[in-house]
């Protein structure tokens, strides 16, 4: 487990063409939380947020559950500093890996009590989930003991250690595959688990604190931090390809549906857009020491947190365009709810969560036409999924504003393809452009 790089750090200043989009997302709530929020993992399912709380030395460690729907919250007491969080939203239960009690809290999410405490290796650092499998995969760095990953089985919360790579730091699970990869940042490989019987490879990489995959493509992208690169394994034959990104890579997403790879650089404070088709790179400027990023595959938007900006940079994954929105103090951690396109922002040093709203700009945009239709606003407004369902139903009037057609429409359950109909003008939202029918 790393720290030294929150300490500040003398950056060199970059020029960079880039072109900015004045647009802020909505902050629609900032939810107090316990001291130090480390990690974010969200349920979207059931519409619930879990920050992990690591507290202050001697302190009690919680995990604030945040209701998506209210922004109230419940707080649950786990392990001895928590240092990473993941859901399986086919059992409701949450994996909290606490570092310092060398165990996991399994929380019922239907109650938001602890159902089980299930003792894993030294120091465990990253959880990863299969719900495909119901099994979760343990990083454990082994500070004080051995290196090794603990499998959970998510049905009776028994255990089997298997042996990785020295200090595993990061995981990813491909559920295609059914396939693990663990970056071991001292051994400088990644240690590939066969989901099946637990078999285990080795592919040589470099010194890693993250990685991200893609299940479309079976390709895994591990960061390199010592050497500024990361190095792109193909899940099919295990060859390896390097590609150079900026200063310090030290977390990664990834937008399986357009194959684009986002490296968070945290010296040179700027993203590396990796095209997963071509493997060439696109320099992206951010903020002031960036150090976490999440994506909304949705609606192809990517956020940055800039930990020592105090703000997060958002990207339009289409243009490359940025705009910048204030969050708290020291922003470390990320999620985001495709479903609700909410997104949580973790700030470790004013210990709260940030919430934005990034209503898509093709929901805008319908309502923006109607607005200025010939037939006005009276009339009802329907909307329909694309097999015919009827999703809502709603009246509106000559007094109605562009806003109340907002809040309708953002009451959909999920945003995707929609039929939208104003008596007979209908639209369908397509990539964020909508086309008369």
């Amino acid at each position: 487990m790393r720290y030294n790089l929150k300490k500040p750090v003398l950056v060199l200043a970059i020029a960079l063409a880039v072109v900015i989009e004045v647009r802020a997302n909505t902050v629609s709530g900032t939810v107090t939380t316990g001291e130090y929020p480390c990690a974010i993992a969200i349920d979207s399912v059931t519409n619930k947020i879990y920050v992990a709380n690591q507290g202050a030395y001697g302190s009690t460690s919680t995990v604030t559950v945040i209701d998506g729907a209210t922004n109230s919250t419940t707080t649950v007491t786990v392990g001895t500093y928590p240092s990473a969080i993941a859901v399986n939203p086919m059992t409701n239960r949450i994996y909290v890996a606490n570092y310092l009690s060398q165990d996991v809290t399994v929380i019922n999410g239907a109650t938001d009590l602890t159902a089980a405490v299930v003792s894993v290796g030294s120091e465990p650092d990253a959880v990863v989930v299969n719900p495909v499998t119901n099994r979760i995969y343990v990083t454990n760095e082994g500070i004080t003991g051995s290196s090794s990953v603990t499998v959970i089985n998510g049905t009776s919360d028994s255990v089997a250690a298997l042996s990785v790579g020295e200090e595993p730091s990061a995981i990813a699970v491909n559920t295609v595959t059914n396939k693990i990869y663990v970056a071991d940042a001292v051994s400088n490989n990644v240690t590939v688990i066969d989901g099946a019987t637990n078999a285990t490879s080795t592919v040589s990489a470099g010194s890693s604190d993250a990685l991200a995959l893609n299940s479309i493509t079976n390709k895994i992208y591990v960061t390199n931090y010592a050497s500024n690169t990361v190095t792109i394994i193909d899940g099919a034959t295990d060859s390896t390809t390097t590609v150079n990104v900026g200063s310090y890579p030290d977390a990664i997403t990834i937008n399986p549906a357009t194959n684009k790879i986002y490296v968070v650089n945290v010296v040179s404070n700027n993203i590396t857009l990796i095209d997963g088709a071509t493997d060439s790179t696109t320099t992206i400027g951010v903020g002031y020491y960036p150090y976490a990023a999440a994506m909304n595959p949705v609606t192809n938007k990517i956020y940055v947190t800039n930990f020592n900006g105090g703000d997060i940079t958002v990207i339009d994954g289409a243009t490359n365009t940025i705009t910048t929105d204030s969050a708290g103090t020291n922003p470390e951690v990320i999620a985001v709810n495709s479903l609700t396109d909410n997104i949580y922002v973790g700030n470790n040093g004013s210990n709260n969560v940030t919430v934005f709203n990034g209503t898509p700009t093709a929901v805008k945009l319908i309502a923006h036409k109607f607005q200025t239709s010939s037939i006005g606003y009276n009339g009802v407004l329907a909307v329909y999924s694309l097999n015919g369902r009827r999703i809502l139903r709603t009246l509106f009037t000559s007094s109605s504003t562009k806003e109340s057609i907002l809040r309708v429409i953002n009451k959909i359950p999920a945003k995707g393809l929609y039929k939208y109909c104003l008596f007979k003008e209908c639209k369908v939202m397509d990539e964020g452009n909508f086309v008369v029918k």
